[in-house]
């Protein structure tokens, strides 16, 4: 048996204003928390970004990119997806 916690829940991935479903029409947002009224709790206070994941993409070089998904994943199209 094996019981792994991934950080996600269904409400996150069912809501395409997140960004983490490939399903349906939405912004490339993924952050965790997007909660910046200033009402996070503290432990949520440090995970907090205003960088969405179109912002970091936009950011990175080709290369930083490359090495963004070979350091963290086990793509093995890495070279290939960052040169576009």
């Amino acid at each position: 048996n094996l019981l792994a916690d991934l950080g996600l829940s269904s409400m996150q991935i069912d809501d395409n204003e997140r960004g983490f479903t490939y399903k349906r029409e939405g912004p490339l947002d993924m952050r965790m928390n997007t909660n910046t009224n200033g009402t996070s709790t503290l432990s949520e206070s440090a995970a907090v970004s205003s960088e969405t994941a179109y912002d970091l993409l936009c950011r990175l070089k080709p290369k930083q990119f490359e090495s963004m998904l070979q350091e963290n994943s086990d793509e093995i199209y890495a070279t290939e997806i960052a040169q576009g």
